[in-house]
């Protein structure tokens, strides 16, 4: 459940790099961590355009933790 929770609230950013994550050899299913920590292997532009992306996701959502 936790790699389909990670894929639908992130589902623009994955989406938009597919292709990115994909050849860096993330994996949604193995949750967020897996996919950030493989994005080293791509160049630092597109690296931190998925990042910045992740980030805005984030920020978009933080009500999430606020209880």
């Amino acid at each position: 459940m936790f790699g389909h929770c990670v894929s639908v609230y992130f589902a623009d950013a994955l989406e938009k790099h597919a292709g990115a994550i994909q050849e860096c050899g993330g994996n949604v299913n193995n949750g967020l961590a897996d996919v950030t920590g493989k994005l080293d292997r791509l160049p630092a532009s597109k690296k931190a355009e998925i990042e910045a992306d992740i980030a805005s996701l984030l920020r978009q959502g933080s009500w999430l933790g606020d209880g």
